[in-house]
């Protein structure tokens, strides 16, 4: 189960659906995974070259509880800078890609519950 927030409002509770429904059938990157499907990594495309992004869900000290991290990977630390922003053209592409890595994943983690903080700035500059 992903909690991202919780819409209160049927207007927001109809926004979300609809957004999920419309990432499921946007084009997305090709993904890259471990065995276990807890990191995933990939490549956007855009007017700012080829970025390596990675996407990794962590686990909690709650059992079955993982926080959904995101970002760009950083080639000398080879950790996930969330705050660095892209501007790569192509927002929908890669949360389109998050959206299928969290499908994966529940897919090898059936009873696993995802939490992720989620901040958007303007609509095509924060991922």
């Amino acid at each position: 189960m992903l909690h991202l927030a919780t819409p209160t409002t049927f207007e927001e509770k109809a926004r979300t659906f609809t957004t999920i429904n419309k990432l499921t059938k946007v084009e997305k990157y090709q993904l890259k995974s471990e065995s276990n499907f807890t990191t995933f990594e990939f490549i956007s495309e855009g007017p700012n070259g080829l970025i390596r992004k990675r996407i990794q869900f962590q686990s909690t000290s709650t059992p079955n509880l993982y926080n959904l991290a995101f970002g760009d990977s950083n080639p000398e630390t080879n950790e996930i800078d969330d705050l660095v922003v892209s501007n790569n053209s192509d927002s929908e592409k890669v949360l389109a890609t998050v959206v299928a890595a969290v499908y994966a994943f529940f897919d090898k983690h059936p009873h696993a519950y995802v939490y992720a903080t989620v901040k958007f700035r303007g609509t095509d500059q924060a991922l």
